[in-house]
């Protein structure tokens, strides 16, 4: 998992909702070791900032 730093707004939803708190904000965002894939991240970008294994994930709606 990684983020698009030139697209990132950093409004920090991602940091706010991880469940095991894997995501913290220093000038950018950053990743700790305990990441459990839920993917909250990817789907809470309000600009599709994340990428998972290198490619970007769109969001989708229902």
């Amino acid at each position: 998992m990684s983020v698009d730093t030139t697209l990132c707004v950093k409004c920090q939803k991602c940091v706010k909702n991880c469940p095991v708190k894997n995501i913290y904000f220093e000038e950018e965002i950053k990743f700790k070791d305990n990441c459990i894939s839920c993917q909250r991240c990817l789907h809470l970008c309000p600009v599709n900032a994340f990428k998972y294994k290198g490619k970007h994930f769109e969001q989708y709606s229902i």
